[in-house]
């Protein structure tokens, strides 16, 4: 198969662009690409808590700009985040995220979406 080249700006205003109150979202790859992962661009607005975990997917995280605190839900945990940060949400487990600045993150799931997830924990 040739090299795939996939361009933010290509996506936009298709249904791998996803614009929402509290975040905007570019999906790259998805499940029907056939390559096992989705990867996406995401950028998270500042003041706005919400709760996210998959029951199906491990989410990897990339913040490239910004900042933000993670609270696992459970323990209770802080996980300062800013550019240079990775963090891994395995299945199951469920955070806290508040974005102090625009926050932008490279985001990669395994198993790949099939398009229409959220993240929002339990709207899955």
């Amino acid at each position: 198969m040739p090299v795939r080249l996939i361009t933010k700006a290509a996506l936009q205003g298709t249904s791998r662009h996803v614009v929402h109150d509290t975040y905007e979202t570019t999906r790259f790859l998805l499940a029907e690409d056939g390559l096992g992962v989705t990867v996406t661009d995401i950028v998270l607005q500042p003041g706005v808590e919400a709760t996210y975990g998959y029951d199906e997917h491990v989410e990897i995280a990339y913040c490239l700009e910004g900042r933000a605190v993670i609270h696992e839900v459970g323990s209770g945990r802080r996980l300062d985040v800013a550019a240079g940060s990775l963090w891994v949400a395995e299945r199951g487990d469920r955070f806290t995220f508040l974005a102090s600045e625009p926050t932008r993150l490279i985001c990669v799931f395994t198993p790949p979406f099939r398009g229409h997830e959220t993240g929002f924990a339990g709207d899955q």
